[in-house]
């Protein structure tokens, strides 16, 4: 599992038998084509709700039911019960799927698990309550972005393609209510797996140090620094799609500073 106050995983050896409901677990594995097999017993429904504590940073939670959940039901329902610090949970959940980290889904299948963001509240005890069935299409924008340069609230993804695997999180962007530093509007660069492949802009002042999705506020100009790390890969590919930019004034550059390209 995940520790946010350490930023780290905790691994768990042979002999490891109590999985609380509602956290998430990863298995890590090189090369293995055998199967896992696990037994024990589903949550009581009758309980109505799991709770759940939340630190701030990035959480990897779990499904604790066998049906679908939809996180954006969940976080209404908290909102409801009016608990404390609810507004600072993203709505939106982060997985990795495919070999590639994808970011904007709200469902969470059974016996799956997502990294879910806490900005701006040192933790949360919310519920994921049985009423949460996700509905038959549960993926969302995590706010209203255009691509055209010119609006007041604009976002680029920037993608990476290495030799083996992807990377989508990536991007930048405008929002009029966003801040310099961390919120809402960015995403942080997920906890490392085996191997990596990663976009980050670098924010020494704040306690997730590593954006991969940076939104700052609108403005006329801005410089994002940024950094590509590889892993194993020798080299990866920078992509983005310009076809939506719009007859804009603005234009955005790529300068490579250590080859000192355009």
């Amino acid at each position: 599992k995940y520790l946010p106050s350490q930023q780290a995983y905790q691994q768990h050896q042979q002999g490891f038998t109590n999985f609380e409901p509602g956290l998430g677990y990863m298995f890590a594995y090189r090369n293995f084509t055998g199967n896992i097999t696990m037994t024990g017993e589903a949550v009581d429904l009758t309980d109505n709700a799991v709770s759940i504590t939340l630190a701030e940073g990035q959480n990897l939670i779990g499904n604790p039911f066998l049906f679908r959940i939809d996180w954006g039901a969940v976080i209404d329902y908290n909102k409801g019960l009016g608990v404390a610090g609810i507004d600072a949970v993203d709505e939106t959940l982060i997985k990795w799927k495919g070999g590639d980290w994808v970011t904007g889904e709200t469902a969470l299948q059974s016996f799956e698990g997502a990294f879910v963001e806490v900005i701006g509240a040192a933790s949360v005890t919310l519920k994921i309550p049985v009423t949460a069935h996700a509905r038959l299409s549960s993926v969302k924008l995590k706010n209203s972005f255009s691509a055209n340069l010119d609006a007041n609230a604009w976002f680029i993804p920037l993608n990476l393609q290495s030799s083996d695997r992807t990377y989508s999180m990536g991007g930048i962007g405008m929002h009029p209510e966003a801040q310099l530093s961390g919120d809402l509007f960015d995403d942080f660069t997920p906890p490392r797996l085996l191997d990596h492949l990663e976009l980050n802009f670098p924010h020494e002042e704040f306690f997730l140090e590593n954006f991969t999705k940076d939104i700052v506020p609108t403005q006329s100009s801005y410089v994002w620094d940024f950094v590509v790390s590889a892993g194993e890969s020798s080299q990866a590919t920078l992509t983005w799609d310009a076809q939506n930019f719009g007859n804009s004034s603005y234009e955005l550059i790529l300068l490579d500073l250590e080859n000192l390209n355009q």
